[in-house]
């Protein structure tokens, strides 16, 4: 009844009748040279109120094509960076050539003038020929050096402190968001220029009808690279602890009409691949779906990583891709992706403890040794047309995860425990759009499964045994408390482990196996009228979660909701406001819920360079079937978990306030962004710790959390001394409640991080890049209970001198922590490499931490407790390579 009620509103709303389109093509060029400008903006608009009915880019020949359901009183409109704005009429039938006579005056955003970044409206181009040396081995070290660009040790890009929402070659996406595969493999000598652009819209039928906050990079090749393929192939060895290798291959593509991506790599040296398989960009905001929590009942361990992966992880990985983009026409695109992830990992850690309850403290001390297996497989097939009248988009994924963890474990208890985890999952989405003039309306249909099985093994020795492998005894228990003799081990050897270790052990078997099928269908409408956008959405989302431990439980769900929403533009002035109207219910625990989350946003452009928003919402969501699960389960060797079955309701209140200045002449970038979160709760988990156990559980009291952030970015940019300096500041509190042993207990949490950044290279022989992390944690719990301040220092100097085909390279790394009040660590690491080039070759040799620092310990504190780690360092290492790229 509802959706018909829905469907009968945006019938009624947004009644359309369909005519034929008309195609307005042409040519734009120098008027002295006559030679063609690509990347050039064409827009349509209606003449006398100057809207925006549609727009382009100009091709590599100065090519553009639009179309439009009526040519009466329409203008051509065309921008070029040092070139005179022109409008011209549409002529019907007339293919027109419009030809810009270049200026060179102080622009309203820019001056034109040899610089390496310029921008004009929405768009910066950096001239990356101006920022890339012949250090730089691929795209992401040139990315590095860019200002109000920074580059994460994932790879993640963000400018001004915002994610990129795609990552482009030439405008086309071929690797669906997983962009290190272009990133980490494409060579920084192939890029010519790299464009940012602000507001990005990719959905034609959309532009200059909604906003968008999104932010797009837009890589653009060198016109010798264009169309070839790009071969590197490495290989290398070296010896530390044991045997080390490095290989990899990845073959390039990049044209405009067809672009492709073969990657291998393999290692046992540290260093990451899975971050070559993540997806670090989420798409266009419009075209993106807000997915439901998986619930997860076993997690593997995952320790915290203080240092960069590469000095603490102990791998075996391999990984491969393939990713295959056709461009069928200009508005249909194809693409194929296929990944694969083998990983082998062990690490060695421990951990000193302090929980804080009100009667009593807490002590405990781990040791651990973990052997983790992974394997990933994910695969992709995404269509779409993209026209200005209409867009349709077919997406089918599937992605598979199988993990098992081995841990061996002493301290206070001498336990084994051994989690495996799988998940599977495929996915489908449908987005069909329809545009004419100030209208559109459409259909998004999301559908997703997973299977999610996962099993816990525990024992605990409590007496001394003669056997070490704990593998073998492990395989000698099954299903809760009983014993069998498996397969693959004798008997005799069998009756040997149990006859030494029937009393000494206490076996536990848990398995938890979670089906989750979630399903979220909109049907949507917008219509523009003197620039007031009015937005419709209704939608149906649906969810079927269970699991099954000795029974089996479920927690199904459905809602109805709608959102209206307006938009209203006036020059440089934007109002945006929304209300989500929403009725949940939850069948099996008798839980309805009718709510209605209102949001704004402001903005407002002060000049070209200074801008502003102020954001608020109130959002109120429910607990999946992880939260509400009433039965007592196992989550690790030391944590038992059990619920009420009631269903937890947050209800979260945000501000923020949004500030940025931008000055392209200058290179110089800058934000400040303030935020106040309050959350409010109906349940709350109580810890205890009893026998060497903690159980948590969940209970009924209303409680409330709040906190506050201030963020600050500073990036500058000097041509003449060829320096990149960055600054980033961030103070943040939250202050909670907690319930431990039955007593409420405030906490608070202060933190504070400074972590500024510089990358210079004042001549062709020389470069430096320095970064560092200053951060300080603090706090307090309860009235009696105060945290001491921590100060952490990471510091990392990389120094890079070449003499003709020779490059010399010194890394430097310090790391200073506060253990407590009265005691501090101090580290040094250091890494040193040889880098010889001969044509098309590269030979390298390198030491890593030449001090053969073996262990780093640190102190971190969360609400509940502090506690003092330590973890094993990779040794010192020898490698050697080859590389041959053509």
């Amino acid at each position: 009844m509802k959706t018909a009620i829905i469907l009968s509103l945006l019938s009624f709303l947004f009644h359309i009748q369909t005519n034929a389109q008309n195609t307005i093509e042409g040519r734009v060029t120098d008027k002295v040279t006559r030679q063609p400008l690509e990347s050039a903006t064409v827009t349509l608009q209606q003449e006398g109120d100057g809207n925006i009915i549609n727009y382009t880019l100009t091709d590599v020949d100065g090519r553009f094509q639009l179309s439009s359901s009526s040519l009466k009183d329409r203008i051509i409109t065309v921008f070029y960076m040092g070139y005179r704005k022109k409008t011209v009429p549409v002529l019907a039938g007339r293919p027109l050539t419009i030809e810009l006579e270049q200026e060179a005056i102080m622009l309203k955003e820019v001056q034109i003038r040899s610089g390496r970044v310029w921008g004009r409206q929405d768009t910066l181009k950096y001239d990356l020929t101006r920022f890339a040396s012949s250090k730089d081995r691929n795209v992401s070290d040139v990315l590095k050096k860019l200002p109000g660009i920074n580059v994460e040790e994932n790879g993640t890009i963000k400018y001004n402190g915002k994610a990129i929402s795609n990552l482009y070659v030439e405008g086309m996406d071929v690797s669906g968001g997983r962009y290190n595969q272009i990133n980490n493999n494409l060579k920084a000598d192939a890029v010519q220029a790299a464009e940012v652009i602000e507001g990005h819209q990719p959905i034609k039928s959309l532009r200059g009808k909604t906003f968008t906050d999104d932010v797009a990079l837009n890589l653009k090749l060198k016109p010798e690279v264009r169309s070839k393929w790009i071969y590197t192939v490495m290989a290398g060895g070296g010896y530390g602890e044991k045997a080390l290798y490095d290989a990899s291959f990845n073959a390039l593509q990049l044209s405009r009409n067809r672009q492709t991506v073969y990657t291998y790599k393999a290692n046992n040296t540290g260093r990451n691949l899975f971050s070559d398989q993540q997806k670090l960009a989420s798409g266009n905001s419009f075209d993106r779906v807000t997915d439901s929590n998986l619930p997860i009942f076993l997690p593997l361990p995952e320790p915290a990583m203080p240092l960069s992966q590469k000095r603490l992880l102990f791998n075996e990985t391999h990984t491969a891709s393939a990713n295959r983009l056709y461009r069928l026409d200009e508005e249909k695109q194809l693409r194929f992706q296929l990944g694969y992830i083998h990983d082998r990992t062990t690490r060695q850690y421990g951990s000193e403890e302090i929980y804080y309850f009100v009667q009593d403290t807490v002590h405990t001390a781990t040791n651990r040794h973990d052997r983790l297996k992974t394997d990933c497989l994910n695969a992709e097939v995404n269509y779409e047309d993209n026209t200005v009248s209409r867009y349709t988009r077919e997406n089918f994924s599937f992605a598979g995860t199988w993990k098992s963890g081995v841990s061996d474990i002493t301290g206070d208890n001498a336990i084994f425990q051994k989690i495996k985890n799988s998940q599977w999952e495929l996915k489908n989405y449908f987005n069909q759009l329809y545009t004419k003039e100030k209208y559109t309306w459409g259909i998004r249909l999301y559908i997703r499964y997973t299977h999610c099985p996962a099993s816990l093994t525990v024992a605990h020795r409590n007496l001394p045994i003669l056997f070490a492998d704990n593998m073998l005894i492990a395989n000698c228990i099954y299903h809760r408390n009983e014993l069998s003799s498996p397969d693959n081990i004798s008997e005799n050897t069998y009756r040997t482990v149990i006859g030494q270790t029937h009393e000494s052990i206490l076996a536990e078997y848990e398995e938890m196996n979670t089906g989750n099928a979630y399903t979220d269908n909109v049907l949507y409408g917008m219509r523009k009228i003197n620039g007031v956008n009015y937005q419709l959405t209704g939608g149906f989302c649906g969810e079927l979660s269970s699991v099954k431990q000795e029974n089996a439980y479920s927690a199904h769900s459905y809602s109805f909701y709608t959102v209206p929403r307006i938009e209203w533009e006036r020059n440089d002035f934007l109002f945006t406001a929304a209300t989500t109207v929403r009725w949940s219910h939850l069948p099996k625990q008798s839980y309805s819920r009718f709510c209605v989350s209102p949001f704004f946003c402001f903005r407002y452009k002060f000049t070209p360079r200074w801008k502003m928003s102020l954001l608020g919402s109130l959002d109120e969501s429910e607990g999946g079937l992880k939260d509400i699960y009433p039965f007592r389960y196992r989550e690790d060797y030391r944590t038992v978990v059990k619920h009420t079955g009631k269903v937890p309701v947050t209800v979260r209140q945000l501000y923020t306030c949004y500030l940025e200045y931008k000055n392209t002449i200058k290179e110089f970038f800058w934000t400040l962004s303030a935020s106040y979160s309050h959350n409010r709760y109906n349940l709350i988990t109580e810890r205890n710790y009893k026998d060497g156990n903690f159980y948590l559980s969940s209970v009924e009291r209303n409680h409330s959390s709040h906190s506050y952030t201030l963020n600050t970015i500073g990036s500058k940019g000097i041509y003449d001394w060829n320096l990149k300096t960055s600054l980033e500041l961030t103070l943040a509190r939250n202050e909670g409640k907690q319930l431990n042993e039955g007593i409420v207990q405030d906490y608070r949490y202060d933190y504070l991080c400074i972590e500024p950044k510089i990358v210079w290279a004042p001549s062709v022989f020389f470069e430096a890049e320095y970064k560092a992390t200053v951060s300080c944690v603090g706090g307090g719990i309860g009235e009696d209970t105060s945290l001491d301040p921590l100060w952490e220092v990471a510091q990392r100097l990389t120094l890079s001198l070449e003499f003709h085909d020779t490059e010399f390279r010194l890394s430097g790394e310090h790391f200073y922590n506060d253990l407590s009040k009265n005691q501090h660590l101090n580290i040094w690491l250091a890494d040193v490499s040889l880098i010889h080039k001969v044509g098309k070759w590269r030979f390298a040799a390198s030491a890593i931490n030449l001090f053969n620092k073996e262990q780093y310990r640190y102190t971190l504190y969360s609400a509940v407790q502090s506690y003092t780690s330590w973890i094993k360092l990779r040794p010192r290492e020898f490698m050697v390579s080859v590389q041959y790229q053509w």
